[in-house]
């Protein structure tokens, strides 16, 4: 995916930063971080979302600059110890383990792919 400019995935249309919606961060603390662009078409109307790395996105966007970047968002976290001595072993499956998971299940190629349904049956 170029990430030279917005474009709208219906009909094409650049897209600029005011018709940018909503941006979801995912943070994770192993692979780049995610942000999802929500956006509206001007030509199209269209309602659409779009992922990008975080990196991609902040060489793109003016709207990166006000986002903590993970390495600061890191630091915040190491300088609070008292909360992670009483943290609590890994229970429910993370939003970062579902993401990576996804990213896991779309970079297989046909052949794996083939081969877990031969595995299955």
């Amino acid at each position: 995916m170029s990430t030279d400019k917005l474009v709208c995935k219906a009909c094409g249309c650049h897209l600029e930063h005011s018709d940018v919606r909503q941006l979801a961060v995912y943070y994770r603390s192993v692979d780049a971080s995610l942000v999802a662009v929500q956006y509206v078409c001007p030509r199209c109307g269209a309602t659409e979302w779009q992922r990008y790395q975080a990196e991609d996105w902040a060489a793109m966007s003016e709207v990166a600059s006000d986002l903590p970047s993970p390495s600061e968002l890191r630091e915040a976290l190491e300088d609070s110890p008292d909360e992670v001595v009483g943290a609590v072993p890994p229970g429910p499956i993370t939003v970062d383990e579902v993401i990576d998971f996804g990213l896991r299940i779309r970079a297989l190629a046909p052949g794996d792919l083939a081969e877990l349904r031969a595995g299955l049956a």
